[in-house]
């Protein structure tokens, strides 16, 4: 089996501290969860790395929800998107 050229890890927290993911259903409080995403396909004969482009989503119910930030950090600086009433502002 080959691997995949990208790395994905998540972490999650509850009030800000690490949990495991199964501890968090049924619980309330701050939750952040972080991805991230590491390139692996390095080409050592040419000193790059294959460019990608990376895409997550995620399905957050809101009857249960509120409050709902994403921040995405790149290279370039960091993007946050706010949800409010199911809309993104940026």
């Amino acid at each position: 089996t080959e691997e995949l050229p990208i790395k994905v890890t998540a972490k999650y927290y509850l009030n800000g501290e690490e949990v495991n993911p199964k501890k968090i259903k049924g619980k309330s409080g701050d939750v952040k969860i972080v991805y991230s995403f590491t390139n692996e396909s390095y080409d050592k004969s040419s000193g790059m790395y294959t460019p990608f482009v990376v895409t997550t989503t995620s399905i957050i119910n809101s009857d249960n929800n509120n409050g709902v930030s994403l921040i995405a950090n790149s290279f370039s600086g960091t993007h946050m998107m706010y949800l409010n009433g199911g809309s993104f502002i940026l």
